[in-house]
């Protein structure tokens, strides 16, 4: 799943031809399961119009939804990724596409609360889709990390307008890093590859890398992008889009 999917190290790039393209196939595979789907929903449909106290057949159909639901958040998500080209983009849109698909992981759903303050009327911002969401799940991703042993998940995403922008926020209750181990990150994150052996400790941190991968995504449309304590638990990651960027 996303959550997961984020590795402590960097892969050399594989080539982008295949013969069987990933989009494609889980395209077909929406479309495949969708179409036995909504015939499995209209036959309940038409039993529980006879039967309406069935049990049974009503948490069939509240399932079937359910799917439907979750098959197209992820169409909504794969038809957004599509489009490699820079474009205008509303970050509290791509929010609310990128939570929606993390539904489908258990334990995100289940187990971390989550507190969502979108402010209205944000500026756009010109980027590549999938390079912010892909930095967005990164964000996501080491919240989750950061709050692996703590016995209150609790996952808070701010946005907000600014005089050059909009800004985001994520903070989570987790493991409360020392202002020190903060400074380090924040270096971490933006020294060049040359010079990293200077930083080894923060770089096998469980969390910074996953930092890092974030920032490489974000980094073309940015002002800012810095790691800070969220007192008194946790830490709280701090991304400036500026209304005019490098995307």
């Amino acid at each position: 799943m996303a959550l997961n999917s984020f590795q402590t190290h960097e892969t050399e790039p594989c080539d982008s031809a295949t013969f069987f393209p990933v989009d494609q196939l889980i395209n077909g595979i929406i479309h495949n399961i969708n179409n036995p789907l909504t015939i499995l929903k209209v036959r309940t449909q038409l039993l529980l119009s006879k039967f309406p106290q069935n049990a049974a057949l009503s948490a069939i159909l509240e399932n079937t939804g359910r799917i439907e639901s979750i098959l197209g958040n992820l169409a909504t998500k794969l038809k957004e990724e599509q489009n490699s080209a820079p474009r205008s983009l509303s970050l509290n849109a791509m929010i609310n596409i990128e939570l929606r698909y993390l539904e489908a992981d258990l334990f995100f759903k289940h187990h971390v609360i989550k507190n969502i303050y979108l402010q209205e009327s944000l500026p756009v911002i010109r980027a590549v889709y999938r390079s912010i969401s892909q930095g967005f799940l990164a964000l996501v991703a080491a919240a989750i990390t950061n709050m692996h042993d703590s016995p209150q998940k609790i996952l808070t995403i701010r946005t907000y307008d600014t005089t050059e922008g909009c800004e985001l926020e994520i903070s989570d209750t987790g493991t409360f890093l020392p202002s020190n181990m903060i400074a380090a990150i924040n270096d971490f994150l933006k020294v060049p590859n040359a010079k990293k052996s200077s930083v080894r400790a923060v770089a096998r941190h469980p969390i910074s890398n996953i930092l890092y991968q974030s920032y490489r995504h974000l980094q073309p449309y940015i002002s800012q992008y810095e790691i800070n304590p969220n007192l008194p638990v946790g830490m709280q990651c701090q991304i400036s889009f500026p209304t005019k960027n490098k995307g």
